[in-house]
């Protein structure tokens, strides 16, 4: 087993507060991308979700919208 790089398992909650609490601008810009991120994939993860639960019809209305906007 690999050891973790860090004494402690953080989820992504914590791990963003962690970086918004620095002063390193290093940190700042990875806590930025990070949320980002974190906001794309919350934002799929719905989006996919609906797809799958949708009928056929509205199934095509929701994939249209979503890759025309």
């Amino acid at each position: 087993m690999i050891a973790p790089l860090l004494p402690e398992a953080f989820d992504y909650a914590q791990a963003l507060e962690r970086y918004a609490g620095t002063q390193d601008g290093f940190l700042t810009e990875q806590d930025t991308a990070m949320t980002a991120t974190f906001a794309r994939y919350d934002y799929l993860s719905v989006t996919l979700e609906c797809i799958r639960n949708a009928d056929p019809v509205t199934r095509l209305q929701l994939l249209l919208a979503y890759y025309l906007q």
